[in-house]
């Protein structure tokens, strides 16, 4: 028996006190930037400033001023906010930020992507891949954790069959982020390549308030984490879970450390 679809519309007249986030973002984002981001949006718009303390982001974010830290850095890396200018305050001068105009680039990124049918639908119901515009009578479910998976390589539960500490020979070394045809839902999700890498591991030194000593091993197993199906939130969830560990912060961790936690889930 066929499921009905439920086409939700919004046809009140009442819409006021709410914030427009390109799906740019939404879609390219973890969970942990993606209300970061929509935070730093509700407060200064399409185009004011962020004047806020690292402190009252945190209160108003439910993290830390070292998260507040991280995700500063990193959405500017990305090129979604900006620094504004520095402000007096109490103890010393504090940063700004202002929210970068992407709409432009938000609507060039879904211009050029494939329109496809959303099974079964007329042709005037066709919706743009990873949440492109779409008519009021298509069917509103997003379903953009449903990209077609190499099972070959994958265990039932999504995860890759090749293993964290994976040396055999004949496996590439390159960042899957620039390995289109092999990692096409990864380059989907993070599509500034090995720049993501990048960010990711400096806005992880910054929180953690020195550098890697053997940072090309760290890349290394970076990689690795993400050739076996995992992402930047699945190891930010294990960075938090690390950092509650007392054992861990007497002896130090770095990503082999997330990668072994990850291994255990």
């Amino acid at each position: 028996m066929r499921e009905p679809k439920f086409n939700i519309r919004d046809e009140s007249e009442d819409k006021k006190y709410f914030s427009i986030v390109p799906n740019f973002i939404v879609n390219h984002s973890t969970l942990e930037e993606r209300g970061f981001y929509l935070t730093l949006k509700r407060i200064a718009g399409e185009h004011g400033k962020v004047f806020y303390s690292s402190r009252e982001l945190g209160n108003r974010c439910g993290v830390s001023k070292d998260t507040v830290y991280r995700l500063l850095k990193s959405l500017v890396a990305r090129g979604w906010i900006k620094e504004a200018g520095v402000i007096p305050a109490k103890t010393k001068p504090r940063m700004t930020y202002a929210i970068v105009d992407l709409w432009q680039k938000n609507n060039e990124f879904y211009q050029n992507q494939k329109i496809v049918a959303n099974g079964g639908q007329s042709n005037d119901e066709i919706v743009a891949n990873q949440g492109q515009r779409s008519t009021q009578n298509g069917d509103t479910k997003e379903d953009l954790g449903k990209e077609e998976i190499n099972t070959s390589e994958t265990l039932p539960n999504g995860k890759s069959q090749i293993p964290l500490k994976d040396t055999s020979k004949g496996k590439t070394t390159r960042c899957p982020l620039l390995l289109q045809e092999t990692y096409p839902i990864l380059v989907a999700k993070y599509p500034n390549g090995h720049n993501e890498c990048v960010e990711f591991i400096c806005a992880v030194e910054v929180e953690k308030g020195h550098k890697f000593i053997n940072l090309p091993k760290q890349f290394g197993i970076v990689h690795r984490i993400l050739r076996a199906g995992f992402d930047f939130e699945d190891m930010n969830k294990a960075l938090d879970e690390i950092k509650k560990n007392n054992f861990y912060q007497d002896k130090g961790w770095d990503f082999a450390t997330v990668a072994q936690w990850l291994e255990k889930k």
